[in-house]
């Protein structure tokens, strides 16, 4: 399909969707073309707080996500049935 697949991933599941305002209508959104962006805005966040410190931002981060497993669930399997079981 050509799609690339997140290095990190916030929960993104139909239960517990993101509330987002489209056209002036709230709706629920969900998967990783949801939570992938949450991700990214929490980095965001944490650049945004180094640099307000005169710290650096902090970078390219897959070596530092890598080199520290612990701070990080890693899924190898299982499957997200939405509570459909």
């Amino acid at each position: 399909t050509g799609r690339g697949y997140p290095d990190v991933a916030a929960l993104g599941g139909v239960k517990t969707p993101y509330c987002v305002e489209v056209g002036g209508q709230f709706q629920g959104v969900a998967g990783t073309s949801a939570s992938s962006p949450v991700v990214a805005g929490v980095f965001a966040k944490l650049n945004g707080l180094r640099l307000s410190r005169g710290k650096p931002a902090l970078g390219f981060l897959n070596p530092f996500i890598y080199k520290n497993p612990s701070g990080f669930q890693d899924v190898t399997s299982g499957v997200n049935n939405a509570g459909t079981s």
